[in-house]
């Protein structure tokens, strides 16, 4: 879709259902299945990965990004989240990943002791390939899920860390 009926069709929604403009796109998505699943007070998060919705998600809370490219200005914690040892310890109340270019195993065992006790844990999917090997990485963890939610091909998994 062009950027002209991309906007009329905006236009259009906004004078049918109100003042918003109904955001339209993967990011948007991301947002809304991230505000169904933060039911609880998040307090200061990390995210691991691409970073847009989370922030725009949890609006009120300290969020910190993980990662290592020297010219994204929204990383402001260094790391590339792999190994145990690899980021403070007890610092975050909650931890959102949708990043998985590193095996989730190795990831959980370095995100485990960042940790406050009872912090909770957002994976967030965008795929169906990977599904199955993240399933396996979460019961191998000290975390117990919470709950699952699905839209289309994403899928949100809550989960609560021991404490």
């Amino acid at each position: 879709m062009t950027s002209r009926p991309r906007r009329l069709l905006r236009w259009v929604a906004a004078r049918w259902i109100g003042d918003h403009v109904i955001p339209v796109g993967g990011v948007a998505g991301d947002r809304r299945l991230l505000r169904r699943g933060v039911t609880f007070p998040v307090g200061r998060a990390l995210v691991v990965g691409p970073s847009t919705a989370a922030r725009q998600a949890m609006r009120a809370s300290s969020v910190d990004v993980a990662g290592t490219n020297p010219h994204a200005a929204e990383i402001n914690v260094c790391s590339t989240v792999s190994d145990p040892g690899a980021l403070p310890l007890g610092r975050w109340d909650t931890v959102v990943v949708t990043d998985f270019t590193v095996n989730l195993q190795r990831r959980l065992q370095a995100i485990a002791p960042a940790c406050l006790p009872g912090a909770r844990l957002l994976i967030l999917e965008r795929d169906q390939r990977s599904r199955t090997a993240n399933d396996h990485a979460l019961t191998e963890q000290p975390c117990t899920i919470e709950s699952t939610l699905e839209r289309g091909s994403r899928r949100l998994i809550v989960a609560r860390m021991a404490s």
